[in-house]
């Protein structure tokens, strides 16, 4: 495993820039926007569903909002147990 820190200085005026990412992550796509709505990253989702490897494969778009503490962790933790049990019990089959 690999941990990398970037530590990077901007003027306060400027926006932040986000640290380079090495292997799988989450990708933002669902930004909030003004009066506590949702805003839709139309230019990350496509990025992301048009890569070679995802563009033919079924994708779930999961969302999760909450006040803090409430358990949309532990939630989010759930579907993942699941999906990481059944893509083990898959390649034990195969």
């Amino acid at each position: 495993m690999l941990f990398i820190c970037i530590s990077v200085c901007r003027a306060v005026s400027e926006q932040p820039v986000p640290a380079p990412k090495l292997g799988p992550h989450g990708v933002q796509i669902v930004d909030t926007g003004p009066d506590h709505t949702f805003v839709l990253n139309e230019e990350a989702l496509a990025e992301l569903l048009l890569q070679d490897d995802i563009r033919d494969r079924a994708v779930v778009v999961l969302s999760v909002a909450g006040a803090f503490r409430k358990g949309k962790s532990f939630m989010l933790n759930c579907f993942l147990r699941y999906m990481h049990h059944k893509v083990s019990l898959q390649l034990e089959d195969s």
